[in-house]
C-alpha cells in the first residue's frame, strides 16, 4: 500500500485501513507478540552456536534487538 508521507501519517493510515477492512493492526516492531517473533533469530542461533561471548545485531525499528538482548541475558547474562 502506498502513500504519501509528506500528507499522510503512516499510522493512521494503518488505523483507516484496517477500520474499513475490519483487521487488526501489527505494528512492525513494537507489539511485544513481534519481538517475541523475532526472538527466535538469537534463539536459534545460540542453540547453533554455542555461548556467544558478543552478540551484534542490527537495530532500526528496535523489536530485533531488544529481542535478541533479552534472550541473550538469559542464555548468557555475562555477554556484551
Amino acid at each position: 500500500m502506498l502513500y504519501d508521507k509528506h500528507k499522510e501519517v503512516r499510522e493512521e493510515v494503518a488505523e483507516r485501513v484496517a477500520r474499513e477492512r475490519e483487521l487488526p493492526v501489527i505494528p512492525p516492531f513494537d507489539h511485544p507478540h513481534v519481538i517475541a517473533g523475532q526472538g527466535t533469530a538469537a534463539k536459534e542461533l545460540v542453540e547453533e552456536a554455542g555461548p556467544l561471548d558478543y552478540l551484534f545485531v542490527p537495530c532500526s525499528g528496535g523489536g530485533l534487538i531488544s529481542a535478541a538482548r533479552s534472550l541473550h541475558l538469559i542464555f548468557r547474562p555475562a555477554a556484551r
